[in-house]
């Protein structure tokens, strides 16, 4: 990402945050396994354990990124579903532009 020379960092426009965040979005499952030495699987599945208790009527994932978050949901939900969960209602959104 190329930022133009009157970019103020410490208070980024709402187009630089999102040129950012999309410049970012191709690499980003990529370093964060990288750099968390493959730990953010673990992170994600704990968060999907601690967050589901198999009653849910519905999940908003607000900023769903590249959707690793909400794959690991909806995983758990399809096994959730096997035993005879309620079906759940997902909305995700997110204002990056995949790459």
């Amino acid at each position: 990402m190329t930022l133009p020379p009157s970019t103020d960092l410490a208070h980024p426009d709402a187009k630089t945050i999102e040129s950012f965040f999309d410049s970012i979005s191709p690499r980003y499952d990529l370093l964060n396994s990288l750099m968390s030495f493959g730990l953010d699987a673990h992170w994600r599945d704990r968060m999907v354990r601690g967050a589901l208790t198999g009653v849910e009527r519905s999940i908003l994932d607000l900023g769903v990124g590249t959707g690793k978050s909400l794959g690991a949901y909806l995983a758990r939900m399809a096994a959730n579903a096997a035993s005879g969960a309620a079906k759940t209602a997902i909305a995700a959104v997110d204002a990056a532009v995949p790459g």
